[in-house]
């Protein structure tokens, strides 16, 4: 795996330009559909580069590790039209889709595939730097598009295009600790628990184990991250933004939600705020079992049944309806690629390896595959596995990092720092979200 900075990546591709080599033939390359009639497979295998960002700002990254291994295979069994090279680039999660927007303009560097996370895909599309996969996906009579969970498909299309093709999903569920269940003498939620339920809960499994005034194991903690408030809002039948792209956060289905999210911590008192827990004080309560409940996406970096964890896994609370957020990440075409037919083929290969090497595949008819992944996995976790991710959702924000960036920073933190009320958290949120989408 070759693996550059970004400042190396972009001179590469800017000296390569000049001399000539190669920016033709990347632009030559119209992105949209690929041409037709599709060229005869070349004699000599094509060699193709595989982009994939290596995440500076993720807890958990190991995707570079698990394409390095699947390229490698691939390689192996020596497919007759291609070879593949690995290129790993030191990145944030947010300025992914812009280098690789940055590479399609400098039009030296051919992104034969790349890999494509959650709200990647607009931006890709935006600047030409991604191809459509509608025309591979009619004529490819072995790829059944139904078999995918359809929220998953939703997440790497836009204007009802697909872009990119799934190999990983995973919903954000709810852990907890049988033990502490079993010493309160509490039940395990159930699948169709709702909000009441979860104060209800979290309330028994809330104390003060020595007496000093102080609560030493909380209920619930609240992490930060999708952002937290989505799943609230969403359960709570509302939106962030509309289809038209109008901001919808300060509708009384938003607000309410907020106000319950606040109210853990404010009234309810079963969940900490961010200024009495930080979030490495957070990581060490679950460690010693010290939190009843508490929400991650499923990882396969993080198992939750290691020593010193001990968890199950329940489906997220409900209130209007389910609801909670979907993770997922896939592989595309680039647009400047000089071989998309066989990039295709490459793309199908490679997506079907790395199925295999997550914790959840994006098809259900791969779910008897589980526990070949992972072992340790019970029936129960595998239920909730797929059951959320039948209604996860993956936000359908045009500018999806800039949005979550505005929700971060004047909702979800002001809330779970305890620093500001729900009605100004919401407010303050939808009125930065709409200068934000009022610029181009």
């Amino acid at each position: 795996m070759n693996r550059l900075s970004r400042r190396q990546l972009l001179r590469h591709s800017t000296s390569a330009l000049l001399a000539g080599t190669a920016g033709a033939a990347a632009l030559s390359c119209v992105p949209g559909e690929p041409s037709a009639p599709a060229p005869a497979a070349p004699k000599e295998p094509v060699h193709l580069r595989v982009f994939v960002p290596r995440l500076q700002d993720a807890m958990v990254d190991p995707l570079p590790d698990w394409m390095d291994a699947a390229v490698n295979d691939l390689n192996a069994t020596e497919p007759p039209a291609y070879r593949l090279t690995v290129q790993a680039l030191e990145t944030d999660a947010a300025k992914w889709s812009q280098l690789i927007g940055e590479l399609r303009s400098a039009g030296a560097m051919s992104v034969d595939l790349l890999a494509v996370h959650l709200g990647d895909v607009p931006a890709l599309q935006a600047s030409q730097a991604l191809l459509s996969l509608e025309s591979y996906r009619k004529r490819e009579r072995s790829l059944d598009l139904d078999d995918y969970y359809r929220p998953v498909l939703a997440a790497h299309s836009w204007q009802d295009r697909l872009y990119a093709l799934p190999f990983i999903a995973s919903p954000l569920v709810m852990y907890y600790p049988p033990d502490l269940f079993a010493a309160a003498n509490l039940l395990p939620p159930s699948a169709d628990w709702r909000w009441d339920d979860l104060v209800v809960t979290a309330s028994a499994l809330t104390r003060d184990l020595d007496g000093d005034g102080r609560t030493d194991q909380w209920g619930y903690l609240q992490l930060p991250g999708s952002p937290l408030s989505v799943q609230y809002i969403w359960q709570n039948g509302g939106a962030v933004l509309g289809p038209n792209g109008s901001v919808r956060l300060d509708e009384p289905a938003g607000l309410e939600a907020i106000m319950f999210m606040a109210g853990l911590i404010r009234e309810a008192r079963v969940s900490p705020s961010l200024s009495q827990v930080s979030l490495d004080q957070m990581g060490q309560l679950i460690q010693q079992n010290g939190a009843g409940l508490f929400q991650f996406h499923l990882s396969h970096g993080i198992f939750w049944r290691d020593s010193p964890l001990n968890l199950n896994l329940v489906e997220p609370p409900r209130q209007q309806q389910p609801a909670t957020t979907l993770t997922t990440s896939g592989l595309g075409i680039g647009a400047g690629s000089a071989h998309p037919d066989v990039a295709w083929a490459a793309l199908r290969a490679l997506a079907a390896s790395l199925e295999h090497r997550g914790l959840i595949p994006p098809r259900k008819s791969l779910a008897g595959s589980l526990r070949q992944i992972e072992p340790r996995l019970t029936d129960g976790d595998i239920a909730v596995m797929q059951s959320a991710l039948d209604y996860a959702q993956a936000p359908p924000w045009p500018r999806y990092h800039e949005v979550l960036g505005v929700l971060l920073a004047e909702l979800d933190m002001p809330i779970l720092l305890g620093a500001k009320s729900p009605e100004t958290a919401v407010r303050d949120a939808s009125e930065a979200l709409r200068q934000l989408l009022a610029t181009t």
